[in-house]
């Protein structure tokens, strides 16, 4: 304590490893003593699951490489090798972490967890153009997604999912809702709260949408999400027309995850937008291995409410020299 101030630092700790998952410091007037509690408690339920899913795919990365599996927990082992190869965000990762779902879901037909990952394996599919049939593998992610609801209508992981699924028909504001919803069974899903400001962002709300990703942001910073959610302060400073901090966060967005090639068109677009021709040329080039992205698969993971809007994103892109197709 510092006068009328007091600082606490809080630990999440691991016993059996005697490892720190996570720390923070918090500094506040001894007045607001009550807040702070509920604000470390919200702190540390948000960052209970990133931390979690990390060490399983640490545990998961090292059971593939020693072909070790686990009879015992069939159900259990498949999710988490498929969540592994989700996060991996390759078109290869992507297509065994559904050859492993089929497998889990053949174990535990009706759950939602793995309906709701099923579910965001084919709109990775579609973000990225690798589909064939994008309408089908959009109708399939919004049927699997509904599934998880029939299963658990509590769930607020399946809400989620549900909504960033809607995302792709042009029902934003049902897509919205759903979110909304998430949050209101679980008001600490940092995810949920990121892909809210995101679909804020593209509806042109983009006061809202800032408010939201900050949410997020200070939920679980050190969740696998914190690029995307970063990309989409980007958007919104897009769409408001500030290309300068546009730029910045896209620049933020590409460090924080160099392998989502979708930050690279951003990051050109925004290049491009600020004048920089030489960057936005670069940036594209950075994409390149990544392989083509049509205008289609950019509009289905750009869902711009106002067709301007696209319409100026579109045009960056084509100064930085991207071709569409």
């Amino acid at each position: 304590r510092s006068g009328n101030t007091l600082r606490i630092s809080a630990e999440l700790t691991d016993g059996l490893r005697n490892q720190t998952l996570w720390a923070q410091r918090f500094e506040v007037p001894v007045d607001d003593l009550f807040k702070i509690q509920d604000r470390i408690t919200s702190s540390i339920v948000s960052a209970v699951e990133p931390v979690y899913l990390r060490q399983q795919e640490q545990v998961t990365s090292q059971n593939l490489a020693n072909n070790i599996q686990a009879p015992n927990m069939q159900y259990w082992d498949y999710l988490m090798r498929a969540r592994w190869h989700f996060w991996r965000a390759s078109r290869k990762h992507i297509d065994s972490a559904q050859q492993l779902l089929v497998k889990a879901l053949v174990v535990q037909p009706d759950d939602a967890t793995a309906l709701s990952l099923f579910s965001f394996t084919y709109m990775a599919r579609v973000w990225a153009g690798w589909s064939d049939n994008p309408k089908d593998e959009i109708i399939e992610a919004n049927r699997l997604a509904l599934r998880a609801i029939r299963s658990d209508d509590s769930d607020a992981n399946a809400h989620f999912t549900l909504g960033t699924a809607l995302s792709f028909t042009g029902n934003l504001g049902q897509a919205i809702a759903e979110l909304e919803h998430a949050l209101t069974l679980y008001p600490q899903f940092a995810a949920a709260a990121g892909e809210l400001g995101r679909l804020l962002a593209f509806a042109g709300r983009t006061d809202e949408a800032a408010e939201y990703i900050l949410q997020a942001i200070d939920a679980s910073p050190h969740d696998p999400h914190l690029s995307l959610w970063v990309r989409s302060r980007a958007i919104a400073c897009f769409v408001d027309e500030q290309y300068p901090q546009a730029l910045a966060y896209a620049q933020q967005a590409t460090a924080k995850r160099a392998n989502w090639f979708f930050n690279y068109y951003l990051l050109a677009a925004c290049y491009a937008a600020n004048g920089d021709a030489e960057g936005a040329a670069r940036a594209l080039e950075q994409a390149k291995p990544y392989g083509a992205y049509t205008l289609q698969a950019l509009r289905f993971g750009h869902p711009f409410v106002n067709p301007k809007d696209l319409e100026r994103f579109v045009g960056h892109l084509t100064q930085a020299g991207w071709v569409s197709t």
